[in-house]
């Protein structure tokens, strides 16, 4: 029985993960701490390593709620994006993102859109016109058509049953 519960003891859970958390923690501290506690729980659960939370997320995916795994999934990510930030990386990207914010102009977006709407305008137009001329067209040979080749249309079920009237 001794053997037993040691072998068990690397996956026992503790009854709720408390953080330490100081007043002022910085966000990039506070993402670090909780997906470091969420690791060790998720692999104390499953009784087996993971190299990360999604990696967690997916073995565990039965016994989780679709909240939960989504909190997991966007906490590794956030994680991986924390670990990575640097200051070179965030001053190349704030001026990669301003130049090409310079060399478009805000109103390409807005005259593209026009243009397309009023390209529209003219092909539903173009539409109308050649349906007039069609209807025109119809009604043209309906008139050189003699009457018996011309199909009637009746107003009502009485034309039918007495055409004389």
């Amino acid at each position: 029985i001794l053997a037993q519960a040691t072998v068990k003891q690397d996956c026992f859970l503790p009854h709720f993960p408390t953080l330490n958390m100081e007043p002022f923690m910085s966000p990039h501290l506070l993402i670090a701490d909780m997906h470091q506690r969420l690791l060790i729980l998720c692999s104390k659960a499953a009784c087996k390593h993971f190299q990360g939370l999604q990696q967690a997320e997916r073995h565990l995916r039965q016994r989780l709620q679709q909240p939960q795994r989504r909190l997991l999934r966007n906490m590794d990510v956030a994680f991986a994006i924390s670990r990575h930030i640097e200051p070179i990386r965030t001053q190349q990207l704030l001026e990669e993102l301003h130049a090409t914010l310079l060399s478009t102009t805000p109103t390409s977006s807005v005259v593209d859109a026009a243009q397309t709407f009023e390209k529209r305008k003219d092909e539903n137009n173009h539409t109308e016109e050649k349906l007039a001329v069609n209807m025109t067209e119809v009604e043209e040979l309906e008139a050189e058509q003699p009457e018996s080749t011309v199909m009637k249309v009746y107003d009502s079920v009485s034309d039918i049953t007495d055409p004389g009237a």
